[in-house]
């Protein structure tokens, strides 16, 4: 997998706020260019202490249900599930700013 590179803190594109940009270990930090190792332990070691303080929202899913979220300000995982057993259907719909 190519690995992406970016800064640790990003502007968000319309409210203006910063934000830290937390990447996985296939992303690297400006700076870590060429110790991917070194970069991947940091990235470890800073999502252990966010997650330590930071609310997690885990859904529990009904049918019928739509949940959205901010793809650049908030942390987001799938989960693992047996496509033998349930039917996943997932849409994805873009809201864009115009500025």
């Amino acid at each position: 997998m190519p690995r992406k590179l970016h800064p640790i803190v990003s502007t968000h594109k319309v409210t203006g706020h910063c934000c830290l940009y937390l990447g996985s270990d296939t992303s690297i930090l400006k700076g870590l260019e060429n110790k991917p190792e070194a970069a991947k332990h940091y990235w470890q070691e800073l999502f252990r202490e966010i997650l330590d303080c930071t609310p997690v929202y885990a859904h529990i899913w009904q049918p019928g249900d739509i949940v959205f979220w901010d793809n650049s300000q908030v942390m987001h995982t799938g989960m693992p599930y047996n496509p033998n057993k349930y039917k996943r259907i997932a849409l994805r719909v873009a809201v864009m700013a115009n500025s």
